[in-house]
């Protein structure tokens, strides 16, 4: 029973509430609904482990999905995207993350993020 519990309060405290997906996606909606390149953006959830700790944490996987011709690829055949400016947006989904997520008693993470652009 008392691993039974254990398990219960663990998956209760490495789970995203999904209102919280929901305020980050409706963020990034509103945030890039006026531009002539975003098309989409997806969540998905994975883990991360701390080379620190050795608990697992939510990793919140962000896909931005941006329309064909705002790719640039670059002399080395990598695909970039020069015409569109990210640094303000990772500061706010940044700042978000703390907020939502705030870090434990300990100052470790309970959430971490990651941004991904791809075209449609």
């Amino acid at each position: 029973m008392r691993n039974l519990i254990k398990h219960i309060l663990k998956e209760e405290t490495d789970s995203v509430d999904p209102k919280k997906i929901e305020i980050l996606k409706k963020f990034i909606i509103d945030y890039y609904s006026k531009t002539d390149w975003f098309k989409e953006v997806d969540f998905k959830m994975g883990s991360w482990k701390s080379a620190i700790s050795s608990k697992e944490i939510p990793e919140i996987i962000i896909t931005i999905y941006v329309l064909d011709e705002y790719e640039f690829v670059d002399e080395s055949g990598n695909i970039i995207f020069s015409k569109i400016e990210f640094s303000d947006l990772i500061d706010e989904i940044d700042f978000l993350m703390n907020v939502l997520f705030p870090r434990d008693n300990r100052g470790r993470y309970t959430a971490v993020w990651v941004l991904d652009v791809e075209q449609q």
